[in-house]
């Protein structure tokens, strides 16, 4: 998408001011988006019993709890680690 904006822009297709406009729009959606997940509260029908989630436990929000995912914690661990690995050859800004 950011490549057909240039394109567009810089054969009079689109102005700058079109451009940010859009991106101002978008940034707002976003974060009213953003805003109002905090107060998400998920339809009851997620949970009713014939649903794929209905033995779904819920995090608490009154403390810290510890989840048993069924998952080895030494896996999870190398997941984590290696989610955030970065090639020596990888140059995020030039």
């Amino acid at each position: 998408m950011l490549e057909i904006t240039f394109v567009a822009q810089s054969e009079g297709i689109l102005t700058s001011e079109t451009v940010r406009a859009w991106q101002q729009e978008e940034n707002d959606h976003l974060n009213t988006k953003l805003k109002n997940s905090s107060s998400f509260e998920p339809e009851p029908t997620y949970f009713h019993p014939s649903s794929n989630w209905a033995h779904m436990n819920l995090p608490s929000t009154d403390c810290i709890t510890l989840w048993d995912t069924g998952c080895n914690l030494d896996l999870l661990r190398y997941v984590a680690k290696k989610s955030v690995e970065v090639p020596n050859d990888f140059v995020s800004f030039s």
